[in-house]
């Protein structure tokens, strides 16, 4: 009896596990088709010159969505995508250097600017959503397993290599992008950066745009890609990156069907969200604060009472500060949802 109600639990957390992962992703993927109209939104005086038709975010956005993201979301292996992903490292380092250069020579002369003082904390209702979008910056720990079977070296040296290379480019790139866009235009920022910017004045920036779109886009299909490997897990058992364990590898149709299904879904859910800071409050607080820290930390220590691998001091208490965290986003993100706030 024990080992029947065992085996129930596993595969009603498996099962669970794989639902919350196809829900916190596809909502990822609307989070990301909304910052792409963010994006156009600006642009819409000179796109409409050129395509009369795109006159509209929602029109642009299903454009871009219809002729671009979609078909690239199609692609069934992460390895067909390294070149659109150096593409996109490219753009981030784009954005990045021209949000700094802005800060270094501004479009106005200093004289005609008002100095303000920065302020690196600021306590307000808004601060519950600072750590509810920590943990949504996570959501790519969810292509972990897909990565994992596209690296060379498939082992763990080889993934934690991986792991800091990119953490360390990636971090270094943001905050650089997010203190020099901070410093240019306070104490009037938006959460979006880049809307802090006029494209239309300076045209820098309308490059640097669509540039970054080309990260936002691929981000979108890479977060697509455990949501369908955990449709697959629920329809077959396995997925397209555990496949070379079996006899064959997911048919070509079922790939596009589930594809365009997941595709559609968060067209929708992105075109009637209310902004993108309750995406990601949201997903971040239930989903991500589960994923990236309370299911990880929980298994670590399950691993260690059950004795199969002992912990040391020092990962028992980074098990636990994990299983604080996101005990403490799940109910922050809990709260953004009740309230509303946006």
């Amino acid at each position: 009896m024990k080992t029947f109600l065992e085996n129930y639990w596993v595969v009603f957390l498996s099962q669970l596990t794989c639902w919350m992962l196809i829900v916190f992703n596809i909502g990822v993927a609307a989070g990301y088709i909304v910052v792409i109209g963010e994006i156009f939104e600006p642009l819409l005086p000179i796109i409409k010159v050129y395509i009369p038709f795109l006159d509209g975010p929602m029109r642009i956005t299903s454009a871009i969505w219809a002729c671009v993201m979609l078909p690239l979301a199609c692609i069934p292996q992460v390895s067909s995508l390294r070149f659109v992903s150096v593409v996109a490292i490219a753009s981030t380092f784009v954005i990045s250097g021209v949000i700094t250069y802005r800060f270094f020579a501004p479009l106005h002369p200093p004289a005609t600017q008002e100095s303000h003082r920065v302020k690196y904390i600021s306590l307000s209702r808004r601060m519950v959503l600072t750590l509810p979008i920590l943990m949504f910056s996570f959501d790519c720990q969810t292509l972990v397993f897909q990565l994992y079977a596209s690296i060379a070296e498939q082992t763990r040296k080889g993934m934690r290599k991986v792991s800091i290379l990119s953490v360390g480019v990636t971090g270094t790139v943001y905050f650089t992008l997010g203190l020099f866009g901070y410093l240019s235009n306070t104490p009037h920022v938006s959460g979006n950066i880049l809307a802090n910017y006029d494209p239309i004045k300076d045209r820098l920036f309308a490059v640097g745009d669509v540039m970054y779109s080309f990260t936002v886009i691929t981000a979108y299909v890479l977060v697509l890609f455990p949501c369908r490997d955990a449709v697959f897990i629920l329809l077959y058992g396995y997925s397209t990156a555990t496949h070379e364990s079996y006899h064959g590898a997911i048919p070509t149709l079922d790939n596009l069907m589930a594809t365009c299904l997941l595709s559609i879904i968060s067209l929708l859910l992105a075109l009637k969200a209310p902004g993108i800071l309750f995406i990601i409050a949201l997903l971040g607080g239930l989903c991500s604060s589960s994923f990236c820290f309370t299911l990880p930390a929980a298994f670590r220590l399950r691993l260690h009472a059950l004795g199969v691998t002992p912990a040391s001091s020092r990962e028992l208490f980074v098990a636990f500060v994990m299983l604080s965290l996101g005990c403490i986003g799940g109910v922050m993100g809990t709260a953004v949802l009740i309230t509303g706030m946006s």
